[in-house]
């Protein structure tokens, strides 16, 4: 295998597959516009307008290509058809087809024998097509797209996450160390200085006075609490009474307060009334449909359809059973009719004389052939079975 087929692989979103040296340099091109000459998404959109312009163009190849094929496949069978109607023959594959078909067929343990052969020898191979690629793969020195002083940069701040870490953790311990050093000395500092206050001599004094005992607190409490509800209840009842000596006010007239007086009415009295109505409203319908279906009755019946029309529907309504049976017999006879025109074709059909292009001998012999590998066949699948 030589060197050329095993160029660098680049993978993409849409998978991995082979670029070449093409594809290698359109991919650096964009990773150049994007980061070094930082044009952000221009650089993309560019990018995807070519290559939807190169895809389009292999698309249009791809479709002629496929008409091509199609017309010389529709070619190659609308000839099979005039050479199988020219001879008479009831095959689509011609003379030379069929020898070509007889001598490639095998018997199908050697077949199954040479397949297995044929794998080893395809993973064998690729086993060791692979480890060769593998080999070349570690002797090549690593691609990086970064600059020399850039990976320099990278490999001076990288760190041992050990390392790091302890970093870390005696950070932390010297911070906490820190807090409580500063804590301790503002505590000393607080304790330093004399104890002040925001009340006043006044106010200090009075709190200084004895407190009262607190069963007289809550029955001077309970007394006040009293005066208060029996004050409250005074000034309650001396509103009503100037409420209710008041006139009352109302935004309607005398006339309408009158009128509506009139017409106030009990709720009982009013359901009765309603239950009433109803029962006449309900009886003076029932009167307005009978007198209305008697009018209907008493009228001539009216139709759309001329007496030559009605004429016609009434010669052609019929039972339905009758109909069902004169269906039945109908479709009886269809299927006998089918019956007899099958007959008369299968008649027609095995009066011709079969036509072929071969030898009886060859015949003879293949029929042979065709026996004696079913006979083959099941001590071959009996022997494939043991092993």
């Amino acid at each position: 295998m030589t060197e050329q087929s095993f160029a660098t692989t680049w993978s993409t979103s849409s998978g991995t597959r082979n670029f070449g040296s093409e594809r290698k340099n359109a991919a650096l091109e964009l990773h150049r516009k994007h980061f070094v000459e930082q044009r952000g998404m221009a650089a993309f959109e560019e990018t995807a307008e070519a290559r939807r312009k190169e895809a389009q163009k292999n698309d249009k190849r791809m479709e002629l290509e496929h008409r091509r094929r199609l017309k010389a496949l529709s070619d190659d069978s609308d000839e099979k058809f005039k050479n199988s109607m020219k001879f008479g023959s009831t095959t689509m594959w011609t003379r030379e087809e069929r020898d070509r078909i007889e001598d490639l067929r095998i018997d199908p343990d050697e077949a199954y024998e040479k397949m297995k052969l044929h794998t080893k020898q395809v993973a064998r191979n690729y086993r060791q097509e692979r480890g060769a690629m593998t080999e070349r793969v570690w002797s090549k020195p690593s691609m990086n797209v970064r600059s020399k002083e850039e990976q320099a940069l990278i490999e001076e701040a990288r760190q041992d996450p050990q390392e790091a870490s302890t970093k870390m953790t005696k950070h932390i311990k010297d911070l906490g160390q820190r807090y409580r050093d500063e804590k301790a000395a503002m505590t000393a500092r607080v304790n330093a200085r004399p104890r002040s206050t925001f009340w006043t001599k006044e106010q200090r004094a009075k709190l200084g006075e004895p407190l009262k005992d607190p069963d007289e607190v809550q029955e001077e409490q309970r007394k006040n609490l009293k005066g208060l509800t029996r004050g409250w209840q005074e000034e309650i009842k001396s509103m009503n009474g100037r409420v209710k000596k008041m006139e009352a006010m109302s935004l309607r007239s005398p006339a309408e307060l009158a009128a509506i007086e009139d017409f106030r009415q009990d709720p009982e009295e009013a359901k009765a009334k309603m239950l009433k109505h109803l029962s006449e409203l309900e009886r003076a319908a029932r009167e307005k449909k009978a007198a209305m279906l008697e009018r209907v009755e008493k009228s001539p019946r009216k139709t759309f359809w001329t007496p030559e029309e009605r004429e016609v529907i009434e010669e052609l309504r019929t039972d339905p059973e009758e109909a069902k049976q004169r269906a039945t017999k109908d479709m009886k006879e269809l299927a006998q009719r089918y019956r007899e025109q099958k007959s008369e074709m299968l008649e027609r059909v095995d009066a011709i004389s079969r036509k072929t292009l071969e030898d009886p001998e060859v015949n003879r012999q293949r029929r042979y052939a065709a026996e004696l590998r079913l006979k083959q066949l099941p001590q071959s699948t009996r022997s494939r079975e043991a092993s």
